[in-house]
């Protein structure tokens, strides 16, 4: 069961309510994240949040690229110049997150959505309004800094390993972006 409620004009979402699985009486209870300054004004992503975010955007990209692939399997892979600028432009779209925002897990504000790992955790999500916009323009971001060709190629040469892409966008220490710190080697995942 999922429950939709507005609080002070921010879209607040209890994903996955499992009523009768916590507490003696049945009952569970959420509040929502309480966000700092820039969180709820700035323009941009919070640098707390970025990591998130770029997973969140690698995710898209290779969900997407695969979708795509899926659909026009006549081009082998090899997408025309003019289908990945089209796709990539489609991709770094507000509409591509709309479905992410913040949670408080643990104590930490998440940013959650399609393939983060606190999507599934139950908790109310700050969603709608700025998240979907910041997101994009990161998404916007990478691509410009890293090219769609460069991007893509990482993809194509790694489809049955998203870590791959992931690296590229939020680890690699030579990208202008670097939203995560490096990773782990004996961890695989954020």
């Amino acid at each position: 069961m999922a429950l939709v409620v507005y609080v002070c004009g921010t879209l607040m979402t209890v994903i996955q309510l499992f009523v009768g699985s916590q507490g003696e009486d049945g009952k569970l209870s959420f509040k929502a994240p309480t966000l700092n300054a820039e969180e709820l004004h700035g323009r941009f992503l919070p640098d707390n949040l970025k990591c998130d975010a770029c997973y969140a955007i690698t995710h898209q990209f290779y969900l997407k690229f695969n979708e795509f692939n899926a659909l026009h399997k006549h081009y082998n892979f090899m997408l025309p110049e003019s289908e990945l600028l089209d796709l990539t432009e489609k991709i770094c779209t507000v509409e591509t997150f709309e479905s992410y925002g913040v949670k408080t897990i643990d104590g930490t504000n998440r940013l959650t959505g399609p393939g983060l790992e606190g999507d599934e955790f139950p908790a109310m999500m700050a969603g709608g309004g700025k998240w979907p916009v910041r997101i994009a323009e990161m998404c916007a971001t990478m691509v410009a800094t890293l090219g769609e060709e460069v991007i893509y190629r990482t993809f194509e040469k790694n489809r049955n390993d998203k870590m791959k892409l992931t690296n590229l966008l939020c680890h690699d220490g030579s990208s202008a972006i670097r939203a995560c710190p490096a990773l782990d080697s004996n961890r695989t995942e954020l």
